[in-house]
C-alpha cells in the first residue's frame, strides 16, 4: 500500500499482528519489552523444542484454556520444528522489531482491522490507535 498506493484497490481487510508489538518511547503499549524478547531468544537457545512446545501452549491458549486439540497444538509445534533454528531465532527479531506504522498511515480506504491471534487478549489491541492514523482503519474483533 505505501509503495503503489490504493488506486487500484477496491476492498482490503488486515488480520494481522500489532504493528509494533515491541514496546518503546515512541510505543509504550506495545505487547513485548526487551525481558520478553530475551527471554524468547534464550529459551530458543537452550532448547528450541521445549520452547515451541510451550510456545504454542500459549499461542493456542486464553485463561488458561486450550482452545484447539492437543493433537492440533502438537501437529503445529511439529511444524514449527522443522524451521531452522536461526530462522527460528530471526522470527523473534523480525516480530518485535517491524513497524508497520508507516504503511498503516497510508491506507485510505474502509479497512477491516483484526488479529490474526484469536485465542489471548495480549494479542489484540484496545483500539484502533494501535494500528496507526490510517483513516481507513477500522478495528474488528473476532
Amino acid at each position: 500500500m505505501s509503495a503503489d498506493g490504493t488506486a487500484s484497490v477496491t476492498l482490503e481487510a488486515m488480520f494481522s499482528r500489532p504493528p509494533k508489538p515491541r514496546s518503546e518511547d515512541d510505543n509504550p503499549d506495545g505487547v513485548l519489552d526487551d525481558a520478553a524478547i530475551a527471554g524468547s531468544l534464550s529459551g530458543i537457545k537452550d532448547d528450541r523444542i521445549a520452547f515451541l512446545d510451550g510456545f504454542t501452549v500459549g499461542f493456542f491458549s486464553a485463561g488458561g484454556e486450550l482452545n484447539v486439540s492437543e493433537v492440533q497444538r502438537v501437529y503445529a509445534r511439529d511444524i514449527t520444528a522443522f524451521a531452522s533454528p536461526k530462522a527460528t531465532l530471526d522470527c523473534v527479531t523480525a516480530f518485535g522489531a517491524t513497524d508497520f506504522r508507516p504503511d498503516l498511515a497510508k491506507f485510505s480506504i474502509p479497512t477491516p482491522v483484526g488479529p490474526i491471534h484469536p485465542y489471548d487478549e495480549y494479542a489484540l489491541a484496545d483500539s484502533a490507535s494501535t494500528f496507526g492514523d490510517g483513516p481507513g482503519l477500522r478495528l474488528v474483533r473476532p
